[in-house]
């Protein structure tokens, strides 16, 4: 059995689901039929945790969802063993077409919020002054292919990821699911993977984070009345359930994130002077790794 087959069954044995599931959504990616039962289980586990903090369901109840999700998860993990060739490092033949840098470089992956951009083409010249190579959606990401498992794939094929820290960029469920990701592949690694660069350091006050924990609650909800209107006139839901699993996701990972910020050491890009002092330091964390 390989390394990664069983690291993802001890991840489902010990209940954590999110860093499991993000590591079978790498292993599946490009077959339909597992991505949509991967989506399933995404599903239940959401809506059984949604229910449970509402008071809707009973603590019994929600232990019966989880032993049903990891049941379905270690069903799914042997079919994809049996179907799927899984080789010791990890990657499977659908993961061979890996982003395009430069072998032997040090290679960064930039999250940002389009409304940064200038904050992320500042970092992304001084980076490639520096010899190390810069991936981010502008130029990578592909617009025939599914845009959140190319953005999985971005951040496992950097060393490190850049994130740029703004309100707009907390506020982005897109910008939250690359931060998700990362927070799960450093427990999964037990290795830094994200780098922090604050660009509004009022980010830092408890009064944004259950503001944007609320606006994130809205959206969830708006995408639930969404869910049911398609069900009544028998529609396919996959776009909202997309959406949902991934609100969630961004809603859970808030908090992490921020306790990350406030335990991490972060650098200072919120004035000119602070990027004058800071930028060195960065480069120099990811050249010295």
């Amino acid at each position: 059995m390989s390394e990664k087959s069983e690291r993802i069954r001890k991840l489902i044995g010990n209940a954590r689901f999110d860093t499991a599931i993000t590591e079978l959504d790498n292993l599946v990616k490009g077959n339909n039929e597992f991505e949509d039962e991967v989506l399933s289980i995404k599903t239940l586990l959401s809506s059984a945790k949604r229910a449970y903090r509402r008071g809707e369901m009973t603590n019994d109840e929600k232990q019966r969802k989880d032993m049903q999700a990891t049941n379905r998860l270690l069903e799914l993990l042997g079919e994809i063993e049996d179907e799927i060739s899984v080789p010791s490092d990890g990657k499977t033949s659908l993961e061979s077409e890996t982003t395009p840098v430069a072998s032997g470089k040090k290679v960064v992956f930039i999250s940002y919020s389009r409304k940064n951009r200038d904050v992320m083409m500042r970092l992304k010249s001084e980076f490639e002054r520096e010899d190390i190579d810069v991936i981010m959606d502008e130029t990578h990401l592909k617009m025939s292919e599914n845009i959140s498992t190319q953005l999985k794939q971005f951040v496992r094929d950097a060393d490190f990821t850049v994130s740029v820290v703004s309100k707009t960029s907390i506020e982005s469920s897109w910008v939250g699911l690359e931060a998700a990701e990362n927070l799960m592949l450093e427990e999964a690694l037990q290795s830094p993977k994200i780098l922090f660069v604050v660009i509004e350091t009022a980010v830092m006050d408890a009064d944004f984070q259950f503001n944007t924990h609320d606006k994130i609650q809205l959206e969830i909800d708006k995408n639930e009345k969404n869910r049911n209107r398609a069900k009544e006139r028998n529609m396919d839901t996959s776009r909202f359930d997309n959406q949902i699993v991934r609100l969630e996701k961004q809603q859970d990972y808030l908090g992490k994130m921020m306790n990350k910020l406030q335990e991490d050491l972060w650098l200072d890009f919120s004035s000119e002077q602070g990027i004058q002092e800071n930028l060195p330091k960065l480069i120099q964390t990811i050249k010295a790794e």
